[in-house]
């Protein structure tokens, strides 16, 4: 269970946002929307420096959308230093943003 203090970015997976604690950030519109942090997931490294620069603690990717499944996987030394896999499930996949917050 995620803290109360600590932030998520939601990608693709804003219907989730009412089941998490903490600050939930990430849409289509808006500041650091999916536009321009969908693109990141090929470069683990980049992303994880923007979301800490956004002081994101962790990051819910949604599986709805087919091309996003699981990129994760595909880069996996990258993103395994980039990112800790929390929890997985047919839904959505939950990552701790590894690297100095803001």
């Amino acid at each position: 269970e995620l803290a109360a203090g600590e932030r998520t970015y939601l990608l693709y997976a804003e219907e989730m946002r009412y089941h998490l604690r903490g600050e939930v950030v990430g849409d289509w519109f808006g500041p650091d929307n999916y536009r321009e942090i969908g693109p990141l997931l090929d470069d683990p490294k980049a992303l994880a420096r923007r979301l800490r620069a956004i002081g994101v603690d962790y990051l819910l990717i949604g599986k709805a959308r087919g091309d996003l499944q699981p990129r994760h996987q595909e880069t996996a030394p990258a993103w395994q230093e980039a990112f800790g896999l929390l929890q997985e499930d047919s839904a959505a996949a939950l990552f701790a943003v590894h690297g100095e917050s803001r």
